[in-house]
């Protein structure tokens, strides 16, 4: 769910550079619905990756790696 489609970026497959030189010139074409894209995906990115949230996933995933959990003696977690 990093991208959700036209609304703060596009998705393209891979091999489809038809495509993605068609969206960019979309958003040429359209500079303030660019502008609005941007600024949707600025406020997701602020929103959903806090320095918070960032920090909760790298515990998980050193508790995932180690096998250590919250009532278990472990390497400070």
């Amino acid at each position: 769910d990093w991208i959700d489609d036209g609304q703060d970026g596009f998705l393209v497959s891979p091999d489809a550079m038809d495509a993605l030189w068609d969206k960019a010139l979309e958003l040429w074409n359209n500079p303030a619905a660019a502008r609005k894209m941007g600024r949707r995906g600025q406020d997701k990115v602020h929103r959903l990756h806090t320095v918070g949230h960032m920090a909760e996933e790298m515990v998980a995933c050193y508790r995932e790696v180690t096998g250590v959990g919250r009532n278990q003696v472990g390497i400070g977690f």
